[in-house]
């Protein structure tokens, strides 16, 4: 920073409010989810509901190659709706599962959803698995987010005691930390209104920290970010291996 101020050059700052480690996005520097659950209870829920899509999937009637709905090609193809299947075969980060949920199983499930629906006989079984399954997703969410949102808690309140904000959330704390280095600009990366207002409402204080050290930021990260990296993969590796056991639900 110094050097670069000193040869003229302008700083930008990029996605301060993302939080890397191991080469791997570990929690935002944002407004984690509320939960209202025990992990405990979360993982719970999460397996019983992925159970019942898991069952549903295999009873699908697009399975059998000699069905008739089969044969008149009216069915989707039953690779279109295993998406339970594909949770329980697969370890997902938080942010890794976000994008794979969002971009392609609820609108290729939605879609095919739709068109169930409207065929005799498979009412009932699409309006089951789309409760089942959006239920599932959400809990798989929260589960996932759980350790980000404790590490998320946990590095405000080291921030705190570390330095002397007029700020009050954390995405405005990031923000004054990273100018507090004296870049020149900080490109947040920030995508919803809520997130502009909150980084414009810390443009109302002063911009630098009066009792800013560059030292203690590295204490306050570098060291704990391995860690924080191994703590996730450890919880999302707990979480598929739960899911891929026996079900405890019976399957009738």
């Amino acid at each position: 920073m110094e050097l670069a101020k000193n040869s003229g050059l302008f700083t930008f700052a990029n996605r301060p409010l993302n939080a890397i480690a191991d080469q791997t996005l570990q929690f935002r520097f944002a407004f984690p989810p509320k939960l209202h659950l025990s992990l405990d209870e979360l993982i719970k829920k999460t397996k019983e509901t992925i159970d019942i899509c898991v069952h549903l999937e295999r009873t699908y009637p697009g399975n059998d190659p000699d069905h008739p709905l089969v044969k008149s090609g009216i069915l989707p193809d039953k690779e279109e709706l295993s998406w339970a299947h594909i949770l329980i075969s697969n370890v997902f980060d938080y942010y890794n599962y976000l994008e794979v949920s969002q971009l392609y199983i609820k609108p290729v499930a939605e879609k095919h959803l739709d068109t169930l629906q409207r065929i005799d006989g498979m009412r009932e079984w699409a309006l089951t698995y789309r409760q089942s399954l959006y239920t599932g997703l959400q809990y798989y969410e929260q589960v996932l987010a759980f350790n980000r949102t404790m590490d998320v808690e946990d590095f405000e309140s080291r921030l705190n005691a570390a330095f002397s904000f007029k700020t009050q959330s954390l995405p405005q704390k990031a923000f004054q930390v990273v100018l507090s280095t004296g870049v020149d600009c900080v490109l947040t990366g920030a995508r919803k209104i809520s997130y502009i207002d909150d980084i414009v409402g810390a443009l109302s204080f002063n911009k630098k920290i009066d009792d800013f050290s560059l030292g203690m930021i590295f204490d306050l990260g570098s060291e704990r970010g391995r860690a924080i990296a191994d703590k996730h993969k450890k919880l999302d590796k707990e979480l598929y291996h739960h899911l891929s056991s026996q079900p405890v639900i019976e399957n009738n």
